[in-house]
């Protein structure tokens, strides 16, 4: 249907820029907004496990009433600012109910985490592994 006599039709380089480099301009815009896209969700994605392993520092420390290291633990790590503040708010009670309540109970706290591996680290330095 394109009126030339002879098969196959030749084709003008406006039509060849036609039919294969709209589609590959096409896929390389899309390959690199995707590829910025994952990008930026492996960063969000590291960033979160960082908040996620502090969190777990954090409360472990308060847990066994350990306030040095969990303020350590606050003042090292990476923690949005309303979880900032939660923890501060926590550490802040603990430091303040601790005089009321008897020593009986820290020995309780020291008696159920002594069988785990890292009971007395809860103060050391948080570890970590941003690689961007």
């Amino acid at each position: 249907a394109c009126g030339c006599n002879t098969l196959p039709c030749p084709k003008s380089l406006e039509k060849v820029i036609e039919s294969f480099g709209f589609p590959l301009g096409v896929f390389l815009l899309d390959f690199y907004f995707t590829r910025g896209f994952a990008s930026d969700l492996q960063k969000e994605r590291k960033s979160m496990q960082n908040v996620i392993t502090a969190s777990e520092w954090i409360a472990e420390c308060l847990s066994r009433f350990d306030l040095e290291g969990a303020e350590t633990a606050l003042t090292d790590s990476p923690l949005p600012p309303p979880l900032q503040t939660a923890f501060d708010s926590i550490l802040a009670n603990l430091h303040t109910y601790r005089p009321y309540l008897p020593q009986s109970c820290f020995e309780r706290f020291r008696e159920d985490f002594s069988g785990s591996d890292d009971s007395d680290d809860c103060g050391g330095s948080l570890s970590h592994s941003s690689t961007d």
